[in-house]
């Protein structure tokens, strides 16, 4: 009676612990009997189960702990229980030893609370935490600090001069980080001559302009828009009587639109085409008076188109 009721006072504080504990969620039970009166495995298990309130040794789990027992006579009249506890690695974590004289049912009782409560001061391990390794994100390629580009090139321009006339293009780039390039352009117009009733002169021009050249493209073809402002002198040499022939020199201000297109050839060079339109300011006046009239011979036109094709060298390319 008192046995009986040491047993229940235990599967009541084994149900207290069970409900604030993290117990393991299976333990691999090895129990064997000598005596077929002895407790069975069986019997062993759902006594244990029943006790804790969870299936220990029948659930799915992984084993997180091996229970081995025998119960063998050993002696004339007396048996033994041997209850061993090894962790996952096989570590000793505990082990009984309960013995009793005469029927070998005596012990039944006994090796189920020992058992449960070897089983139930197991806490299961926490699992680490794995967290995905994030896949490195390819970095983008280095960018130099700034390129660097530089062209050669001829064209021609129309309206700036009396006729149609050859030019030479002398060009440079800087590419700033996150920002447009920066294009400084020189050029150099070829002389062009006009003249009306045996008087005129021979004009030509030097300007330039710097822009910002907006583009988009690939590292083999790029395209955009270069805009931006410049200065000049348009000079020539009277040829008869030109109006203020003394001082034939004069200053040339204008807005520039330059559509162009690059293509690379091999490596650094690269082959450049624009074409686009350059709107003077101020456009003076060339002519003489003849008997009291003023006759025109050369004044830039309100629009002056011109184009050019240039081999260029680029850095950071």
């Amino acid at each position: 009676m008192h046995k009986s009721a040491a047993f229940i006072g235990l599967v009541v504080l084994l149900g207290a612990s069970n409900a604030a504990a993290a117990p393991v969620r299976r333990v691999d039970l090895r129990w064997s009997q000598t005596d077929p009166s002895c407790l069975a495995a069986d019997a062993l298990s759902t006594t244990v189960e029943r006790t804790l309130g969870r299936a220990v040794f029948h659930s799915e789990a992984t084993p997180a702990a091996t229970l081995s027992g025998e119960i063998a006579a050993s002696g004339p009249g007396r048996y033994e229980a041997r209850i061993t506890l090894r962790g996952r690695d096989g570590a000793l974590l505990s082990e009984r030893v309960l013995s009793t004289e005469g029927d070998c049912q005596r012990l039944d009782e006994s090796v189920a609370v020992v058992v449960a409560l070897m089983v139930d001061g197991l806490e299961e391990a926490p699992a680490p935490l794995a967290i995905p390794k994030e896949t490195p994100r390819p970095l983008p390629p280095a960018r130099p600090p700034f390129a660097l580009a530089l062209g050669l090139g001829g064209g021609a321009s129309a309206s700036l001069l009396p006729k149609v006339a050859a030019m030479f293009v002398l060009r440079g780039e800087i590419v700033p980080p996150d920002f447009v390039p920066i294009a400084l352009s020189m050029r150099v117009h070829a002389p062009s001559s006009a003249s009306t009733e045996g008087f005129g002169g021979s004009f030509t021009a030097f300007t330039g302009e710097v822009a910002l050249c907006p583009g988009f493209g690939s590292s083999w073809l790029r395209g955009g828009v270069c805009g931006g402002a410049g200065a000049g002198v348009l000079s020539g040499s009277p040829m008869g009587g030109l109006v203020e022939s003394q001082g034939f020199v004069r200053p040339v201000f204008f807005a520039a639109a330059l559509p162009y297109a690059t293509a690379r050839i091999a490596g650094s060079f690269w082959l450049r085409a624009e074409a686009g339109v350059v709107v003077p300011f101020a456009r003076e006046r060339w002519g003489f008076v003849d008997a009291g009239t003023y006759r025109e011979v050369h004044r830039a036109g309100v629009v002056v188109p011109m184009a050019a094709l240039s081999i260029e060298f680029r850095t950071g390319s």
